[in-house]
């Protein structure tokens, strides 16, 4: 029965977010404000991975490679069989070992492991720290974004003024 609780921080941006992984109950808890206001719940294992023949170093790790197509979106992940946990960072997961690297054919994606820590001292609180949040489901969540870019697109600025929608939004 496994749960992983992690914050992914990216160095270059202020990009934060806290997710919780239940396998046990085959959900991810997403912790980022996407203007829902409440805890996103979707399933794991969503992803049909295709194993490679091709490798990669990743901290000096010899990965395979594995690809997929997830929610209109191509990515390479690169695993670790000699880690044999069936888990990576965010919503990668299912292959046969741990995913140190994964990235999106578009560049939109690029999440990278800098170290591995093995401590078997480290005491786990497997405790769901989102439980009795408000949440939303995945589909809710679709349906708020999709209305939400709607909005969005129909905005009518005032005269000399224009603005974008950055790809992946």
């Amino acid at each position: 029965y496994l749960r992983v609780y992690h914050t992914i921080t990216s160095i270059s941006a202020t990009y934060n977010f806290t997710y919780f992984k239940d396998f046990g109950k085959k959900q991810i808890y997403l912790n980022r404000d996407y203007g829902l206001k409440k805890i996103i719940i979707d399933s794991t294992n969503n992803i049909k991975w295709e194993i490679t023949k091709n490798r990669q170093k990743v901290m000096g790790y010899s990965c395979q490679e594995a690809t997929c197509v997830f929610r209109g979106r191509s990515y390479k992940a690169y695993f670790l069989k000699d880690i044999p946990i069936s888990n990576g960072p965010f919503k990668f997961d299912g292959l046969p070992g741990i995913i140190l690297k994964v990235q999106s054919d578009d560049g939109s994606v690029n999440i990278e492991a800098y170290e591995i820590e093995y401590n078997k001292d480290v005491k786990f609180n497997f405790s769901n720290p989102f439980e009795g949040k408000d949440t939303a489901t995945w589909y809710e969540f679709k349906e708020f974004y999709k209305r939400r870019l709607e909005k969005v697109k129909n905005y009518n600025p005032e005269d000399g003024m224009s603005f974008s929608i950055p790809i992946g939004y």
